[in-house]
């Protein structure tokens, strides 16, 4: 091919694509307008849902200012005033479409409309970057460049950044009113591992547990235990007393009935006491005899009686607690060039 034929081949081949560029650019201009009067219809029919979903395809198609203003007017029909004021803004902002020009006044009217059912949110924290969510929707990352417009009422402020604990709140806005909410975010505790011992290294320090002395809790209002330990204690001393009164004196009446036989087994037959005698030597003998041997049974059945008691209180009464405590008080973890093991201390 010479040069000539080169250069001309060149330019047709630049003349053919700005034939098609424009082509192109046309026909998805009459897409877009056919998916907004699709929109249109539907709105006219009482779809409002359906006709966002249009007009959000058609926006996504061309990124138009027209577009996205018919979503904002579909998204206030369904009552989501937060996304039609930010769709709104966004294609009032753009100055130099023709569409948006030509009706500036008429979609003024309907911002002003959609702020009378807005708040603002003002929010600060004390970390950057972290993640906010406006019931359960993304709405940016902190410092907020501006305040959050968001329907008037109670909504769901979660904030939320790695390595701290997310924060969750309600706030209540007003209408055209700031709301102003700070928030601070704890980070997450960190949690230190234990750090196994070197191979080859001995670990011969044993983990104590130090068990605190035992005492004996104090007894509930109204426990009979301390009660009849003490009466089981004096019935045992009273047992004692009877047993030993008994032994003195049936002592004390052998002593008089061997002194009364004495009488009775001299040779002088005027010291005898037979049995019935009016002498009074010999009544008081008897007397003796028979009040320390009735003193004697009297000790012995009491303290016998006394003594059965005290057993039966005793056997009854609740064990006392050990003042030491079987158990284990700890354990290490021992590594050798043999192996390793466990090394625990048991107390019995």
């Amino acid at each position: 091919m010479t040069p000539h034929q080169t250069r001309t081949a060149l330019a047709l081949l630049v003349a053919a694509s700005l034939t098609v560029a424009p082509s192109r650019g046309v026909a998805q201009t009459r897409d877009v307008d056919a998916m907004i009067r699709r929109g249109l219809e539907l709105r006219r029919g009482g779809r409002d849902l359906e006709a966002f979903q249009t007009f959000e395809a058609a926006w996504e198609a061309s990124h138009g200012a027209r577009a996205r203003a018919q979503m904002s007017l579909a998204a206030q029909a369904l009552g989501r005033w937060a996304d039609a004021d930010r769709f709104l803004r966004e294609a009032l902002a753009v100055a130099d479409d023709p569409w948006v020009a030509g009706r500036r006044a008429a979609l003024e009217r309907s911002l002003a409309e959609i702020d009378a059912h807005l708040g603002r949110l003002e929010l600060r924290c004390n970390v950057d970057g972290a993640l906010v969510r406006v019931d359960g929707t993304p709405r940016g990352t902190t410092p907020l460049a501006e305040p959050l417009r968001l329907p008037a009422g109670s909504v769901t402020l979660q904030v939320g950044a790695p390595g701290y604990l997310d924060v969750t709140r309600q706030a209540v806005l007003a209408v055209d009113q700031t709301t102003r909410e700070e928030i601070d975010l704890v980070a997450v505790p960190r949690v230190a591992m234990p750090v196994a011992p070197p191979i080859g290294v001995p670990v011969t320090a044993l983990v104590r547990r130090e068990t605190p002395p035992h005492r004996e809790p104090p007894p509930a209002e109204g426990d009979p235990a301390p009660a009849r330990r003490v009466l089981a204690w004096t019935t045992g001393a009273v047992a004692l007393t009877g047993v030993a009164l008994g032994a003195v004196f049936l002592a004390l009446r052998n002593t008089e009935a061997d002194a009364f036989n004495a009488r009775n087994e001299d040779a002088d037959p005027a010291n005898d006491c037979q049995r019935g005698s009016s002498a009074s030597v010999c009544v008081d003998a008897e007397s003796a005899v028979s009040t320390r041997g009735a003193v004697a049974t009297t000790g012995f059945i009491l303290g016998g009686a006394a003594a059965v008691a005290s057993a039966v209180l005793f056997a009854t009464l609740p064990p006392r607690a050990s003042p030491t405590r079987a158990g284990l008080r700890g354990c290490a973890v021992a590594a050798g060039r043999g192996g390793a093991g466990v090394l625990c201390e048991v107390a019995f």
